[in-house]
């Protein structure tokens, strides 16, 4: 037998088992789960939409659960025997004062080890791996806000800049997003991207937009923008493309006119999305009306629904869905936009951030995508994710309905959108649900230190695991203390399927690199990036 004294310094030598990992973070995080959906329902229905308030959630007893998940159906009453992990909680609202009957939702509890039983099969409830609210890659910015979740793109596009030697195309892209989520695009529609400095003009109108997020406000104007009145040495003349829509004649092209120490790479990006949404409308933006976000919503509408939709109903929907945006950015999101350096009061804020940084964020991809520092292990925001969502699908649709509303439309638009058995989808859909076969008695290897990316978390979706050019894919300093390369798949040997266990991380689950390893990782991350360009 070894030495007390040996002992003691072996022990010492031995990194600690971070216990939350041994034991299961998902056994850990759902123990919270019903707190946490009460969090969400009532960021959902704050506003009361149509009157529809929530009002509260609790646990159904076991002999209610029994008389409830039994209800008579057509004929006779059923119980399925398979077992099940799920329990039974009861969702309460009011509509105009009025008790509603409550909804009642099954939800999984996790065992010893994140073991979780669904219709009699074994599965275990991994961890994800993932940015805490802004996911950025080489091609997109991906935002992932309780309400909804926005994929930015940029598509190239350019102006003209007058110069001595005639006109000069500037190219800056244009960022974009679906963010209105129509499920068949008009026929009719414009077919123009929704830009996101379109959005900020729908909502401040020309001159305020470029005030609050570029400083200055340029000149707008036709031929009178010429070098006798703005010379060279202190204004930049800009003039948009021709329209591009097959048919339409412009008569007179629009000009800009800004100050040169206002001509700032921030600003060249505004002056873009201005002029990409000229290109089409250039017949339509009447310069006396821009400072009038009607105009710009009009346009907006045309470009989501249709031309040939009547003024005011295009009116009327575009701040229907302009009046959800502003409760996009609840206080939730907004703490958790702040812990990660990002100062929004509203999503529009957000819109002009993401405008602004963009270009570096993607250029910086390669190296931020890859790393696992700044990322944090939840449990809770996947598992939930098809609970959380019906919320606010119900929410959307009763926001939609408006006065059209009964008693009986509302329980009808409950029971289409929060449905008891939306747990039994988890095996099928969720990446971080994985069925589980192990013979051995070490819960660490096989079950508690299942690890799942980010873009692996929905099966439906993610990328395939071969994607070379996915940064998730590539090696990283990072991975030596967050990832594990003992225990690995042979499906997945990048080291993200199973995470160290000794890993440190705080109360919301971000990632707390060692302090002690910052020099040892900075220069094995400089040895990666030599390897990688060789």
């Amino acid at each position: 037998m070894l030495s007390p004294a040996i002992r003691k310094i072996v022990d010492d030598l031995t990194p600690k088992v971070n216990p939350k990992i041994g034991h299961g973070l998902a056994v850990e995080q759902m123990k919270k789960l019903l707190a946490y959906l009460d969090r969400v329902a009532r960021v959902a229905f704050a506003t009361k939409p149509a009157g529809f308030e929530y009002t509260g959630i609790r646990v159904v007893a076991p002999w209610q659960e029994l008389s409830i998940i039994t209800q008579k159906k057509p004929g006779r009453r059923v119980f399925d025997l398979a077992v099940k992990d799920l329990y039974l909680i009861e969702l309460n609202f009011t509509w105009n004062g009025i008790p509603q009957p409550p909804r009642y939702i099954q939800i999984p509890f996790a065992r010893d080890g994140t073991i979780v039983i669904i219709n009699g099969s074994l599965y275990t409830i991994g961890m994800v791996l993932s940015d805490p609210i802004v996911s950025i890659s080489p091609s997109s910015v991906f935002v992932k806000l309780l309400k909804a979740k926005l994929t930015f793109r940029r598509t190239p596009y350019g102006y003209y800049e007058h110069t001595a030697q005639g006109l000069n195309r500037v190219s800056v892209p244009v960022v974009h997003s679906e963010i209105y989520n129509r499920q068949i695009p008009s026929k009719s529609s414009v077919r123009a991207k929704s830009t996101l400095v379109h959005y900020l003009l729908c909502k401040y109108g020309f001159e305020k937009t470029f005030a609050m997020f570029c400083g200055d406000i340029p000149v707008l104007g036709y031929q009178e923008i010429n070098r006798e009145k703005y010379p060279e040495n202190e204004w930049v003349i800009l003039e948009g493309i021709p329209g591009k829509i097959r048919g339409m004649v412009v008569s007179r092209p629009i000009r800009m006119a800004v100050r040169l120490e206002s001509y700032t790479q921030q600003m060249k990006y505004f002056i873009s999305g201005f002029f990409y949404i000229a290109e089409y409308f250039s017949n339509r933006i009447l310069l006396d009306h821009v400072n009038n976000p009607s105009l710009w919503a009009q346009l907006l509408g045309m470009i989501i629904w249709s031309p040939d939709v009547s003024v005011s109903k295009l009116l009327a929907d575009v701040r229907e869905h302009m009046d959800s945006l502003d409760e996009y950015l609840d206080a939730w999101v907004q703490e958790k936009l702040r812990d990660e350096g990002y100062y929004c009061d509203d999503l529009y804020g957000l819109f002009g951030l993401i405008i602004h940084n963009y270009d570096q964020w993607v250029l910086a991809a390669d190296e931020t995508a890859s790393s696992c520092y700044g990322k944090e292990l939840n449990v809770l925001y996947y598992v939930c994710y098809d609970i959380t969502s019906s919320l606010f699908k119900l929410y959307f649709k009763l926001k939609a309905a408006g006065r059209e509303l009964n008693e009986r439309r509302v329980q009808a638009l409950m029971a289409s959108t929060l449905r008891m058995g939306a747990a039994f989808q988890l095996h099928r859909t969720h990446g971080e649900v994985q069925g589980f076969s192990y013979s051995g008695s070490n819960k660490l290897l096989r079950a508690t230190c299942l690890m799942v990316p980010q873009a692996q978390s929905n099966k439906r979706t993610r990328s395939p695991r071969g994607d070379g050019n996915n940064p998730d894919r590539r090696r990283d300093a990072s991975l030596a203390e967050v990832g594990q390369y003992i225990a690995i798949p042979k499906s997945d040997p990048s080291g993200r399927a199973r995470v160290n266990p000794c890993v440190e991380f705080d109360s919301s689950g971000k990632i707390i690199p060692r302090e002690e390893l910052k020099e040892l990782m900075r220069l094995t991350q400089l040895d990666i990036g030599r390897r990688n360009n060789l």
